[in-house]
C-alpha cells in the first residue's frame, strides 16, 4: 500500500490543476484571469488542468477567445521588448505565451483549435528563433567595438563579417516570421499588426547597423566582369574581370575566391585582373543572368561584392551507363547500382542518379533512392525492403532533370522481385492480468532461412475474433498482451498469430496455440493457498520496487543517468540530425544550457512531432497521446533502425524514446515546478536518436 501510496501522489503531482478561465472569471490554483476589455491576467500560472475535468458549465470559446488575445499582447510586448534591447523581458514574454499555447492545445479538441495551436506554436518558435539571433547579433557588436578600441583590426574585420552574416539571418527570420504571422491572422483573427511593425524596425536598424560596420571596419570592392553569353556543359563560361577598391585601385592579393551561384572557383589575381571558367549542370534553362560574388577571406581588409554576368543557357544530353544488376531479387538481398554520367566522354559531377520501380500493369511507382555523381560515377545500394510487394517491375536509373543544362536521361531494366517463405511460430503465457482477462501473446518471425523479420505486424486472433495487433522487433521477435473476448467461455481456446503479407514481398503465415480458460474465468492452472500467498509477497515486494523505478524513471521509456553531466550539442552532433529539425535541437541545446529545461522540453517535442508529422503526411495539430496511438498502430510511422545509444543499452526501442519525449513534454506543462535538468537531457537525448535515426527518406 506504502507503494501504491507514492504512486498516486507522484500522479497527483503532475496532475495539479491551474488557472482555467470558464464563464468569465475563474480561479484555480491561485490564479485570477478577467475576461474584459479592460482584463486582467496573473503572469505565472502553477500548471495545467486536464479539459476532463473542466466544469461543463465553463465557456471555453470565451477562453479560447482570451487566450488568443492574450498571445497576440504577448507577441506584440515581446518584440517591443526586443526592440528596446531588453532580450531577457523578451524571453520572459515568449515563455508566457507558450505556457497560453499550452492552455490552448489543452482545450483545442473541445473547441476546435488544433490547426490553430499549430499555427500559433510555429510562430512562437520563429520569434524565440528571432530573439537569440538578435541577442547573438548584440553580442558580437559589443565585441567589435571593443576589438575596435583594442585597435585589433584583423579581430574587428572578422566579427564585421560575422555580424553581416547574422544581419542576413535575421532578415530571413523576420521575413518568414512575417509570412507565419499574416498566415495566423488570417486564419485565426490573431492581431499581429503591432509585433509585424516592429519585427520590420528591428530589421531595418540591424541592416543599416551592419552596413555601417562594414563600411568602417572594411574596404569597399567593385568587381567587374565580361563573358560570352551562350554557355552549355559542352561551351563553359569564359570570363574575364577585374576586381578593385571603390577608388579603383586593384586589391592586393595573389587569388581570389568567387561564387558563382552555388558554385566555389579559385583563380589566380594578377594586377587586379583574373580569368575563370564556369560549366553550367544543374542551372536552369530559363536562366537569364549568373550571380558572381566575390568572398574575401576572414581577415582581408576588403568588402565582399556581387554583380550579374547575362546568360542564355543551352541544353546538352548525357550519356548514361548503368552497370549490370540481377533480374531477380528477394527480400534483404543487397542490390548495387553503379552508374556512370559522361558528355563526350567527359564526367558530369554533382548530378543526382535517383533509382525507381515501376510496376508492371500499373501507374504504382516505388521511389528507391539516390545519389550525386563524384568522377562521373555514382552507386546505389542497399538491400531489398519488406514493403516493395513481390512481382515484375521496370527498374528506372536516371537524371531526374527537366529544363536543365544537363538533360534528363534514363535507363530501365525489367526485374522481378521474388516472394520470401516465412515463417511464424507463437506461444502463450497462461497465466497473465487475470483480473483483466488478458494474455500475453510472444513468438518469433522469420524467412525459411532463418533470417529474423523486422517491424512487420502480427494480427493475434483469440477465439477466431481479433484482439491486437503485435509488430516484430530487429530481431524478429514480438511479445504482445492483448484480451480475451468478452464471449470467449471456459475451456481451451485458439490463439492464433497471423501475417498476412499484403503489400509486401514475404509469404503470409500463420500458428496458433491455445490458453486454458477455466469456468470462473481466471487464465490458467489453480493455485494452491500457499502459492498465492507467495506470488502476494512478490506482487507488493515489486511495487514497492516499480515505485522506487518510477520515480527514477519519471514515467519516460529509459532510464535517466543522474549522475551524467550535460554538454551542448558539438557541431558533429548536429550534423547527424536531420535538415528538418536540427535548428530546433541545437535551440533546445542551449535552452538546457542556459538552465530553461522546460523550454528544452517543449522544442524536442516540437522538433519530433515535426518530423514524424512530415513523414506520416497528417497535421501538426495531433496532440501529444494521439502522435504515441499513430505509431502504435503504424510503426512505419517512426524511423527505420532504433539507435543502440551504448554498448549497455541494447533494447531501447523508437516507441520507447517516442514516450520518453512524450512524457517528458507532459511533465513539462501539468507537473508543478516542472520538470529537471537531467530529465530534460534525457528527452533531448532521445530527441536527437529519433530524428538521427529518420533513414526512409
Amino acid at each position: 500500500m506504502f507503494a501504491l501510496r507514492v504512486l498516486a501522489i507522484v500522479v497527483l503531482l503532475i496532475c495539479t490543476p491551474v488557472t482555467m478561465i470558464c464563464g468569465g472569471v475563474a480561479a484555480t490554483g491561485g490564479a485570477t484571469v478577467e475576461m474584459t476589455d479592460g482584463a486582467t491576467a496573473q503572469n505565472e500560472t502553477d500548471a495545467h488542468r486536464d479539459p476532463g475535468t473542466v466544469d461543463e458549465d465553463g465557456d471555453l470559446e470565451a477562453v479560447e477567445q482570451w487566450l488568443v488575445s492574450r498571445m497576440s499582447d504577448l507577441l506584440a510586448e515581446s518584440s517591443a521588448e526586443l526592440s528596446d534591447g531588453d532580450t531577457d523581458s523578451a524571453r520572459a514574454s515568449q515563455e508566457e505565451y507558450q505556457r497560453r499555447l499550452e492552455q490552448l492545445e489543452d482545450i483545442s479538441g473541445e473547441v476546435g483549435a488544433q490547426e490553430e495551436v499549430a499555427l500559433f506554436e510555429q510562430l512562437g518558435v520563429e520569434q524565440e528563433q528571432l530573439i537569440d539571433q538578435v541577442e547573438e547579433y548584440e553580442t558580437l557588436e559589443a565585441e567589435y567595438a571593443a576589438a575596435r578600441e583594442d585597435g585589433d583590426e584583423e579581430r574587428a574585420r572578422e566579427l564585421a563579417r560575422e555580424l553581416d552574416e547574422q544581419r542576413i539571418e535575421i532578415e530571413e527570420t523576420t521575413q518568414t516570421l512575417d509570412e507565419t504571422s499574416r498566415t495566423v491572422s488570417t486564419e485565426t483573427g490573431m492581431d499581429t499588426t503591432e509585433s509585424r511593425e516592429t519585427i520590420d524596425s528591428i530589421e531595418a536598424e540591424i541592416d543599416a547597423n551592419a552596413t555601417e560596420i562594414q563600411e568602417e571596419a572594411l574596404n569597399g570592392t567593385e568587381l567587374e566582369i565580361d563573358a560570352d553569353e551562350d554557355i552549355s556543359f559542352q561551351e563553359p563560361l569564359e570570363a574575364e574581370g577585374t576586381i578593385t577598391t571603390t577608388d579603383g585601385e586593384p586589391i592586393d592579393a595573389d587569388e581570389i575566391e568567387l561564387l558563382v551561384e552555388n558554385e566555389t572557383i579559385v583563380t589566380e589575381l594578377d594586377d587586379g585582373e583574373f580569368e575563370f571558367e564556369y560549366r553550367p549542370t544543374d542551372l536552369p534553362l530559363d536562366t537569364e543572368s549568373l550571380t558572381v560574388e566575390y568572398v574575401p577571406a576572414s581577415d582581408s581588409p576588403y568588402a565582399s561584392t556581387e554583380t550579374d554576368v547575362p546568360v542564355s543557357v543551352e541544353q546538352v544530353e548525357p550519356t548514361l551507363t548503368v552497370s549490370e544488376l540481377p533480374s531477380e531479387v528477394a527480400y534483404e538481398d543487397n542490390v548495387t547500382i553503379e552508374s556512370e554520367l559522361e558528355v563526350d566522354d567527359e564526367a558530369v559531377d554533382g548530378i543526382p542518379i535517383a533509382a525507381e520501380l515501376d510496376r508492371a500493369g500499373s501507374d504504382e511507382t516505388i521511389e528507391l533512392a539516390d545519389n550525386e555523381t563524384t568522377n562521373g560515377s555514382a552507386a546505389i545500394d542497399g538491400p531489398v525492403p519488406a514493403d516493395i510487394p513481390d512481382g515484375e517491375y521496370e527498374l528506372v536509373v536516371g537524371v531526374p532533370f527537366a529544363d536543365r543544362a544537363i538533360a534528363g536521361v534514363t535507363s530501365r531494366e525489367s526485374i522481378v522481385v521474388a516472394e520470401t517463405d516465412t515463417e511464424l511460430e507463437i506461444e502463450v503465457d497462461q497465466l497473465v492480468r487475470e483480473a483483466d482477462r488478458e494474455v500475453a501473446v510472444r513468438g518469433t518471425f522469420v524467412t525459411a532461412d532463418g533470417e529474423e523479420i523486422s517491424r512487420q505486424p502480427i494480427e493475434v486472433f483469440v477465439g477466431g475474433v481479433s484482439v491486437g495487433t503485435a509488430v516484430t522487433d530487429r530481431n524478429g521477435e514480438f511479445d504482445e498482451v492483448v484480451p480475451l473476448p468478452e464471449d470467449v467461455g471456459s475451456g481451451e481456446v485458439e490463439v492464433t498469430g497471423a501475417y498476412d503479407g499484403e503489400e509486401t514481398n514475404l509469404e503470409s503465415a500463420s500458428a496458433t496455440s491455445t490458453v486454458a480458460v477455466p469456468s470462473d474465468g481466471i487464465i490458467g492452472m489453480t493455485m494452491s493457498l500457499e502459492r498465492w500467498v507467495g506470488l502476494g509477497i512478490i506482487v507488493a515486494v515489486g511495487l514497492f520496487a516499480g515505485s522506487q523505478l518510477y520515480r527514477r524513471r519519471n514515467r519516460h521509456g529509459t532510464p535517466l543517468d543522474e549522475d551524467a553531466t550535460w554538454e551542448p550539442l558539438s557541431s558533429a552532433d548536429v550534423d547527424r540530425v536531420s535538415e528538418t529539425t536540427d535548428p530546433l535541437l541545437l535551440r533546445a541545446s542551449d535552452q538546457l544550457s542556459n538552465d530553461r529545461p522546460d523550454d528544452a522540453v517543449r522544442t524536442c517535442y516540437t522538433a519530433v512531432r515535426n518530423l514524424l508529422t512530415e513523414r506520416a503526411g497528417i497535421p501538426r495539430s495531433i496532440t501529444p497521446r494521439e502522435l504515441l496511438t499513430a505509431a502504435e498502430d503504424d510503426e512505419s510511422f517512426l524511423p527505420q533502425e532504433p539507435r543502440q545509444t551504448d554498448e549497455n543499452d541494447e533494447s531501447v526501442s523508437h516507441s520507447e524514446r517516442l514516450l520518453t519525449v512524450v512524457n517528458g513534454h507532459e511533465r513539462a506543462a501539468y507537473r508543478p515546478g516542472g520538470i529537471s535538468t537531467e530529465e530534460a537531457r534525457a528527452v533531448l537525448e532521445r530527441s536527437v536518436e529519433l530524428c538521427e535515426g529518420d533513414e526512409t527518406e
